[in-house]
């Protein structure tokens, strides 16, 4: 007879931590997950899930990079305290939950979803929803689907103005439509005064 070991698929010491501090994260806003052992299995998906609907984002029980920025920067803005948390804590309807709201704001550039109507698609500024929009439409992949692949859209403050700029990797749609035989579109939005700045260019897993 053969024996055959089973190998339990490895998380990374780095993504190990990175688990941890979500789930920390969402214990701390009351999305009970239990233990935060760098694992996400259905407690923390359950949890994942639950934020997501609180915020109005897709509901797929994985975070895009967004929704983990939005979710880490609240809960450490949570953790250092000081009057600004304590006084949002106390004033929102939602109590410490309203330090999501916060975040999502100061990172998305404005009021969340509820701002952009009907341009908007979570929660993104007009500019980085219509490239979503765009890029959907010609790779027959719902818009909801996209943002929430992770490596889609990308956040950095590339021209170090402190307000948050966006990187979208059309390579994650797995349509041709984006790609030749060694590179695909990315389209960078620079944050400006007026808004935001595009270009385009190809590349290669950016």
């Amino acid at each position: 007879t053969t024996t055959r070991y089973y190998k339990k698929p490895t998380v990374s010491s780095a993504q190990r931590e990175t688990n941890r501090e979500v789930q920390n994260a969402l214990n701390h806003f009351a999305w009970n997950v239990g233990t935060a052992d760098g694992v996400l299995g259905s407690r923390s998906r359950t949890g994942i899930s639950q934020y997501q609907a609180y915020m109005q984002f897709p509901v797929t029980g994985q975070l895009s990079d967004i929704e983990r920025t939005i979710l880490i920067s609240a809960y450490q803005k949570a953790m250092l305290g000081g009057a600004a948390v304590t006084q949002v804590a106390a004033t929102h309807r939602d109590g410490v939950r309203g330090l999501l709201q916060e975040s999502r704001d100061q990172i998305l550039g404005g009021g969340g979803g509820q701002t952009y109507s009907a341009r908007s698609i979570g929660g993104l500024p007009p500019e980085i929803s219509d490239a979503v929009f765009e890029i959907a439409r010609n790779s027959n992949v719902e818009p909801q689907q996209l943002i929430s692949r992770a490596g889609f859209i990308q956040l950095a403050d590339m021209n170090a103005d402190g307000r948050t700029d966006y990187l979208i990797d059309t390579s994650v749609t797995g349509s041709g439509f984006w790609c030749n035989d060694k590179s695909c579109a990315v389209r960078v939005f620079a944050s400006t005064p007026e808004g935001f700045r595009r270009n385009d260019f190809q590349a290669f897993n950016a």
